[in-house]
């Protein structure tokens, strides 16, 4: 009975150690993972690219500031700038007084160059309006008091990069000639408004809902890019029948992003519509609305102008109310005031194949200058307006 007992003890004793390396051993289980309705864990937004702007009294008499601190860069405007905000020290004093530097908060815009900032101090000084920072080498900055005074500071230790973007925009304007094969050259014109290069040549765009290949180029031709704030046009090939006079065309550039980069979107001002040359009564008279070179002349006058004698457009330095005048006993006397392209005048208005615009195309050279004749023409097969 004792050896049981003995025995029964032992076995207790065993399992009572082994339940207690088991509770020793045993872990609290991982926790479930998150449910899908768990408030997922904030990302920091990124920080927002900013510049350093270092500016020191520029003189050591009269009314003088200094200003320091970060500014962070926005978005774009349709100015082409770039929106500015932050916190500066500022200190904006007369030279004999004691300096009295300021926490300011200033709200502007800065130009795409990094070059000059406009902005106004919206908070930290009532007694300040704005401030003018240019950035550039011996250049002038001021601090703008509510009373008019301004304090001249100079900038040029800042440290101003603005984001780069590489952006072509239209123009609106779309010139185009017939060539053999049944073709159009067409060229629209483009303006780089970024502050990076342009680079091409392949150039994919839209033009009046047909999808092309293009090249750019500048406007000497001379080269595949553009440089900021350089003009240009994209090259394109099209049916002959495709572009009209004093048409108006819907265009998008650059379909395969492969020509622009950078920030502030540089996509988002790429389409328009852009027109073809035309002349119109109070339009400039140039090569490219007339379609051959202008005369000296008549370059760059109007119809509008020519025909209400406001300037000589012969050789003989003669304006038209010299001959044609009421009462001069001419079929075409008009009388005093201004003269638009449909006022009656006689039997005819100027406007339309059976008007005085007709009529003065189809006098001999020997009486009206062949190339005042030719504008009129063109006048009346653009639609006489």
């Amino acid at each position: 009975m004792g050896l049981k007992f003995g025995l029964l003890g032992i076995v207790l004793t065993g399992l009572a150690a082994t339940t207690a390396s088991a509770q020793d051993d045993w872990h609290e289980p991982p926790p479930y993972p998150e449910s899908w309705d768990h408030e997922p864990h904030e990302t920091p937004e990124p920080e927002q690219p900013y510049f350093e702007v270092k500016c020191r009294a520029q003189n050591d008499f009269g009314y003088v500031a200094s200003a320091h601190g970060r500014l962070h860069f926005g978005s774009r405007t349709p100015f082409n700038s770039v929106t500015v905000n932050g916190t500066l020290e500022l200190d904006a004093h007369f030279i004999d007084d004691p300096s009295a530097p300021r926490e300011v908060t200033l709200q502007g815009t800065i130009d795409l160059l990094g070059q000059y900032l406009f902005a106004d101090v919206t908070w930290g000084a009532d007694d300040l309006q704005s401030v003018f920072f240019a950035f550039g080498d011996n250049s002038m900055s001021y601090v703008q008091s509510k009373t008019g005074t301004q304090y001249q500071s100079e900038c040029s230790m800042s440290k101003v990069k603005v984001p780069t973007v590489a952006d072509l925009t239209p123009t609106k304007k779309l010139r185009f000639e017939p060539i053999p094969e049944a073709l159009l050259r067409a060229q629209l014109e483009v303006l780089n408004v970024g502050n990076a290069v342009v680079k091409g040549p392949a150039a994919r765009i839209r033009i009046a809902g047909q999808d092309v290949k293009g090249t750019l180029y500048d406007s000497t031709r001379s080269k595949n890019e553009l440089s900021p704030g350089e003009q240009g046009y994209i090259e394109v090939y099209l049916a002959v029948d495709t572009l009209k006079r004093c048409g108006s065309y819907a265009v998008i550039l650059d379909l395969d992003h492969k020509l622009q980069y950078g920030a502030f979107d540089p996509f988002a001002n790429d389409s328009a519509e852009a027109t073809t040359p035309c002349l119109r009564w109070n339009t400039p008279i140039t090569e490219e609305a007339l379609g051959v070179p202008a005369d000296p002349l008549i370059a760059y006058q109007t119809l509008d102008s020519i025909v209400n004698s406001q300037v000589v457009a012969r050789a003989d330095g003669r304006r038209c109310n010299q001959c044609h005048y009421s009462g001069s006993g001419m079929g075409y006397s008009p009388a005093a005031g201004t003269i638009t392209p449909t006022l009656q005048i006689g039997s005819h208005a100027w406007t339309g194949y059976d008007g005085w615009a007709y009529e003065f195309y189809n006098q001999p050279d020997t009486t009206k200058p062949a190339y005042l004749k030719q504008a009129f023409r063109r006048w009346l097969d653009d639609g006489g307006q």
